[in-house]
């Protein structure tokens, strides 16, 4: 049976990043400067709308930057991937 996606070492490599990435989001650093940002707004509209704007301008940021790298066709040494003896 094939998984659903394809290939399972890239399913499993793609859920790890998004359950890293997710992780990533709640970081201390994270929630301060949403709630830094957020809390001196005026309403809460102001503070929904910059928080969104920081949290998909973040998103985008990691995206523009791991996609060349998605793009990349080489690969590791096979010694690398299979051990010494493999």
């Amino acid at each position: 049976m094939t998984p659903i996606f394809g290939d399972w070492k890239l399913d499993a490599a793609l859920g790890s990043c998004l359950v890293l990435g997710l992780r990533h989001g709640f970081d201390y650093d994270h929630l301060a400067a949403i709630s830094d940002i957020t809390a001196v707004q005026h309403n809460w509209r102001s503070g929904l709308r910059l928080g969104m704007t920081y949290a998909l301008g973040h998103a985008f940021t990691v995206a523009a930057l791991a996609s060349p790298s998605c793009s990349c066709t080489w690969a590791f040494p096979r010694a690398w991937t299979t051990g010494p003896n493999g």
